[in-house]
């Protein structure tokens, strides 16, 4: 499976979030490919001020130098939608709303059948 990160997700993994945290270990441990997109860097690398920027940093480029990487330029930008409108028409609706739920529950990862991604392209 292919996990994209967005920044929530990379956000609560750099807080210790202990449900994030073990739901990205199994994936990569299960040998899974955890992706992060050069939009969620810029954000990330934008809030390290707001962060304990030294302990942080460290522990968000680990994360990042484990982690495939997605340079979201225009052509992916035309791509990610083509993808989205197909799964929409499959009944696979990827919702960008967020990932946190009432009650601090986290949905971290969103599973989406890579052969649907390859049908799309």
């Amino acid at each position: 499976m292919i996990y994209n990160l967005d920044t929530c997700i990379v956000v609560e993994f750099l807080r210790s979030n202990k449900i994030v945290t073990k739901k990205l270990l199994e994936a990569y441990d299960a040998g899974d490919t955890l992706v992060i997109c050069s939009i969620v860097r810029y954000e990330i690398m934008r809030g390290f001020d707001k962060m304990n920027p030294s302990h942080r940093q460290v522990k968000f480029e680990q994360l990042y130098s484990e982690t495939e990487h997605i340079i979201f330029d225009e052509k992916a930008a035309d791509i990610a939608a083509e993808i989205y409108r197909y799964l929409c028409k499959r009944g696979q609706k990827i919702e960008d709303d967020g990932r946190f739920k009432s009650g601090g529950t986290v949905d971290a990862l969103q599973r989406y059948d890579s052969s649907d991604v390859d049908a799309a392209i």
